[in-house]
């Protein structure tokens, strides 16, 4: 989120995010419409045999099914509450740029 907020107008900021980002590979899909998750993504987000994919926007996002389950569970707050908190953020955003 953080990242997507840098001003991408600013050539500092494009390179910043560009490094940041570079552990990206492109892959090729087969056939099948498969991809072969390169060997350091697979260790690095702990996946084996099953996984969770889930869609975010523009992109998607592969997990571990345990890690996400522990990930969901360390909000103390309700989905309720955080969508209200982040939506608030965004009003609040756009009433002070209207002004």
């Amino acid at each position: 989120r953080e990242l997507r907020s840098l001003r991408t107008t600013s050539k500092e900021a494009r390179y910043y995010v560009r490094q940041m980002m570079s552990t990206v590979r492109k892959v090729v899909v087969d056939g099948h419409g498969r991809i072969t998750i390169p060997m350091w993504h697979r260790e690095f987000a702990g996946l084996e045999g099953e996984v969770l994919i889930n869609g975010v926007l523009e992109h998607i996002e592969i997990w571990n099914p345990a890690r996400y389950e522990k990930y969901s569970q360390e909000y103390d707050e309700s989905y309720e509450d955080v969508a209200e908190t982040v939506w608030k953020h965004v009003k609040d955003r756009s009433a002070a740029s209207d002004e």
